[in-house]
């Protein structure tokens, strides 16, 4: 009965246990989400607002949760690996504190440092890449992936086989072979031995990887690189800060007994994290985002498609953007006897309103909500972070259709009806 009793009891332990496990992650969810909204809701706001549109438009969008990603994305890929590697090596001093031989660290600094260069070269492809960088330089990628972590495993590998080689006495021929190999790959002359410092080869490994980044993969990118780097250089800085603030506010925590003052220091550190949150974003919209390409829901649009419109009226809109080329349908239609159109006009009077739209020149639109769509001559070659073009509101009841060109295949467009109110 006992036993029965005590089964029960770690069943619904461990169902409980569950359920608060899932709650906790559901919570986490939630508030990681509403961070990530706020964050893409604020830079595209206050990067409209730059521009002269402050109609905030549809509240939830999804390029709000894109572009708060894109932000985030900064902290994530390098402050987890520093923070990984910092606590690990916390532990690992603590455990070898009094031994006389020393364990291999999980985490070493030479082996972090190589993995944040490579999801920093894969956060600059992400982010500032233009159209077309990706399928054409795959082999980069790849060849960087490759080099990057193959490299960190031959390294640890050979590093443990020459520090302990007793432990490999019963393993298979193939595993002595290789070790044998790698002794005389090394050792090219007689006199020179095996290293004991295997820090310093991984050094010459993560000097070798940027070495190989700047030459190949960031140079065909370095004039979309530099421009977003000189002027969020402020906002890189602020990020590392934060992070050393915040680390020493845990270390303090882990050493604080009272929980009142536990509080002030964690209401201290979320102050110091939103201040540094606030001003990086504003930050990012200023001086990153107008160089993320619109394709990936930023502020460049440069290489955005362009749209001609046709409109069912066109008061008030500049005469500039209108296509001089491109005859209004009423104009078209001229084979039609005079006589068929009086008729119609007398029929339906609104009629005669539709037949005289007019075509804008290919245009490109800016943003676009459930009521209106700014549109704006194409950027050019114009710096993206100072282009300032003249915005034109359209409301969306009055186009027609957008003629989607697309400049690659000349003479291919795509027509998108637009929804009329």
């Amino acid at each position: 009965m006992q036993q029965e009793f005590e089964t029960a009891a770690r069943v619904e332990y461990a169902r409980l246990k569950h359920a608060n496990r899932v709650e906790s992650i559901a919570k986490l969810t939630v508030a990681v989400g509403a961070v990530i909204y706020a964050s893409g809701f604020l830079i595209v706001f206050t990067f409209l607002e730059r521009l002269g549109i402050r109609d905030a438009g549809d509240l939830f969008k999804a390029k709000y949760i894109h572009v708060g990603v894109l932000y985030w994305l900064i902290p994530v890929l390098v402050g987890l690996p520093l923070y990984a590697y910092s606590t690990g090596n916390d532990r690992y001093k603590t455990r070898n504190k009094d031994l006389t031989v020393k364990e291999i660290p999980v985490f070493t600094r030479t082996s972090t440092f190589v993995a944040v260069q490579f999801l920093v070269f894969l956060y600059i492809v992400i982010l500032l890449a233009p159209p077309g960088f990706v399928p054409e330089h795959l082999w980069l990628i790849g060849a960087n992936c490759a080099l990057t972590f193959i490299g960190i495993r031959i390294i640890n590998t050979l590093a443990e086989r020459f520090r302990n080689p007793d432990t490999y006495r019963d393993r298979s021929w193939s595993w002595r072979l290789e070790c044998f190999l790698a002794k005389r790959t090394w050792c090219l002359r007689h006199n020179v031995q095996p290293p004991n410092n295997w820090e310093t080869v991984r050094y010459i490994h993560l000097v070798a990887l940027i070495y190989f980044d700047v030459l190949f993969c960031f140079q065909p990118l370095f004039s979309y690189i530099l421009p977003p780097l000189k002027r969020g250089i402020v906002m890189i800085f602020v990020f590392l800060v934060a992070g050393i603030v915040l680390k020493r506010f845990a270390a303090l925590l882990a050493k604080l007994p009272d929980e009142i003052d536990k509080t002030s220091v964690r209401l201290l550190g979320i102050s110091i994290a939103a201040g540094c949150s606030l001003f990086t974003m504003v930050g990012f919209a200023y001086a990153v985002y107008p160089y993320v390409p619109s394709e990936r829901g930023g502020g460049n649009y440069a290489d955005a498609p362009k749209v001609a419109l046709t409109l069912n009226d066109p008061t008030g809109v500049p005469r500039d953007l209108f296509d001089c080329t491109s005859s209004s349908a009423k104009k078209a239609d001229t084979h039609i006897a005079d006589h068929v159109n009086r008729e119609r006009t007398l029929v339906d009077p609104a009629a005669k309103r539709v037949e005289q739209y007019e075509r804008t020149k290919p245009l490109t639109v800016i943003e676009q909500t459930s009521s209106w769509v700014y549109v704006a001559m194409p950027q050019g070659t114009a710096d993206p972070a100072s282009w300032k073009p003249e915005i034109v509101a359209l409301r969306v009841g009055t186009i027609q259709n957008m003629y989607l060109h697309n400049d690659k295949h000349g003479n291919n467009d795509a027509i998108m009806s637009c929804e009329t109110k």
